[in-house]
Order: C-alpha cells, then sequence, then structure tokens
C-alpha cells in the first residue's frame, strides 16, 4: 500500500496511546496529518473526515473550544424594517463550506497565554494587571484588542496547534450566530472584529466591499490590506422567541482601534480544513 493510499482509523491509537483524533493538523493541499509527532499522508477527503467531527479534542487548555458549522446556505442580511441598517440589506443567500468557529470569544486566560509566551506588552485598555488579568475576569472576553492584536493571536495559535487558526469573514460569523450551532457570548452585545474591509472613511462602507451577493474571492476580504483600509466589526442582537440573531450593529473600524469605553473590540477565531 502507498503512503497515498493509506487509510486513518479516526478510533486508532497513535503510539503514546493517546486518541488519534484528538491532535490532529493538515498540511493543505499536500494531504498530511499530524497526530501528535506522528505525520500521515492521506486523501483531502480523510482531512476533511477528522475535521468535520462534531466535536474535536484541544491540546492545551487555551486553545478555544470550536464547533461545526456544516456547509451549506444560510440567509444574510435582514429584509428592510425598523432599526434596520442601510448596511444588512438586502437579504440574501449565501452559500459556504465546512469550517469550524469559536463557540465562545477568545477569553482574557486564553489571551493571557498568548501574552505570556510571546512576551507581549498589554495596552491599558484591556483593564489588566500589567500581564494579568484581575481575578474573576479569566472567563470573560478580552475586551479592547485592535486588528493586529487579534490576527497575532490567530498567528501563534496555529503555529503552536499546528490547526489553521484565522479570523472569521463577515459571512462565517454571521451564519454561526444565525443558525442552531451554539454559538454563544459570555456577555451580550460583543463587537467583534473580522477580515472584511469597510473602505477608508469610518461613516460608510465602500460600494465595492458590499457588493450582493456575497462572495469570498471578490476582494472584500483580505486581513492584510492597507493600514488606512478600515475593516467590519459587527454586533448581534438576539431576537425575542427564539434563537435567531441579526445584525446589530455593523461599523468600519481602523485596525489599530481597541473600540470606545463600552464598545471595546474582541474577536472569534475560526478554523478553516
Amino acid at each position: 500500500m502507498s503512503d497515498e493510499e493509506e487509510k486513518i482509523d479516526p478510533s486508532a491509537q497513535a503510539k503514546d496511546n493517546s486518541v488519534a483524533v484528538g491532535n490532529f493538523s493538515a498540511d493543505g493541499n499536500k494531504g498530511n496529518i499530524h497526530v501528535g509527532n506522528i505525520i500521515y499522508n492521506t486523501p483531502q477527503d480523510q482531512v476533511k473526515l477528522l475535521f468535520t467531527q462534531e466535536k474535536i479534542d484541544i491540546d492545551e487548555s487555551f486553545e478555544p473550544e470550536t464547533i461545526l458549522i456544516p456547509e451549506g446556505s444560510f440567509w444574510m442580511g435582514s429584509d428592510p424594517g425598523e432599526g434596520v441598517s442601510i448596511h444588512e440589506m438586502p437579504r440574501h443567500e449565501v452559500t459556504l463550506p465546512v469550517y469550524r468557529i469559536g463557540k465562545f470569544p477568545v477569553t482574557n486566560a486564553q489571551y493571557e497565554e498568548y501574552v505570556r509566551l510571546q512576551e507581549k506588552p498589554v495596552a491599558p485598555v484591556l483593564g489588566w494587571n500589567g500581564r494579568k488579568v484581575p481575578d474573576g475576569q479569566e472567563d470573560n472576553p478580552v475586551m479592547g484588542v485592535t486588528l493586529d492584536d487579534a490576527k497575532g493571536y490567530c498567528k501563534w495559535l496555529s503555529e503552536i496547534t499546528k490547526r489553521k487558526y484565522e479570523l472569521p469573514n463577515e459571512a462565517q460569523l454571521e451564519k454561526a450566530y444565525k443558525g442552531p450551532y451554539g454559538c454563544s457570548d459570555v456577555l451580550d452585545n460583543i463587537y467583534l472584529w473580522t477580515c472584511a474591509l469597510w473602505g477608508e472613511k469610518g461613516s460608510a462602507p465602500e460600494s465595492k466591499y458590499r457588493r450582493n451577493p456575497w462572495k469570498k474571492d471578490d476582494g472584500r476580504n483580505n486581513p492584510n490590506a492597507n493600514s488606512q483600509v478600515r475593516r467590519v466589526v459587527c454586533r448581534y442582537q438576539k431576537l425575542e422567541g427564539d434563537n435567531v440573531r441579526r445584525l446589530y450593529s455593523l461599523a468600519g473600524q481602523l485596525p489599530s482601534e481597541p473600540g470606545l469605553s463600552g464598545a471595546r473590540h474582541s474577536f472569534r477565531v475560526v478554523m478553516n480544513v
């Protein structure tokens, strides 16, 4: 049997007796899966099989728990109505590939591990005691991070876990909130960074970044765009009587902005296969 034909039993035991699926990552189109220190070469559909389990084990206490968002369509945006921003319209159908998203926004404790290991400075706006999270706030979302802070965390988490962590695009975030997936907030009205572009003016987004229907590769999603281009920050509101949320606030923020007092920026991670 060739390396390319080798199959992996998701319930198999690794050499250290750990469950193989508990610690995996994929090397894109190469088809390599890392299980502990072992590297398996396997077809891409097998990579996807491991990725798309309902729940995957995490290696460290600081790695965010993720939930599976299956491939398929959802209705993005809102119909006209009271309190509905023009930037939410029109409501239209969008199809996304499978992905995983943080069940909660990144917490203070999870971000503290990044700060500690990377020896990163902590801005006073976070409200910490130097590099230490105040007692009792460990499980609260980290609030007051810039876009570069959030991107740096995702890069570090990807390197240390060998998984592909990124900031969500606007559609990924909205689908997770609108669907019955268990996407939760520790606090209400969290302002969340995305990799979606807004434009250079804060008053209104540039039309080229708000084209409909939404498409991933139409130039609106670029985490490495010029620092003068604002990024979309989203906030969601739970509707009365059901679990569906709609977009509550959509704004364009400069990458260097941590958010205003009472509206500090936080973020979720997305894991892509």
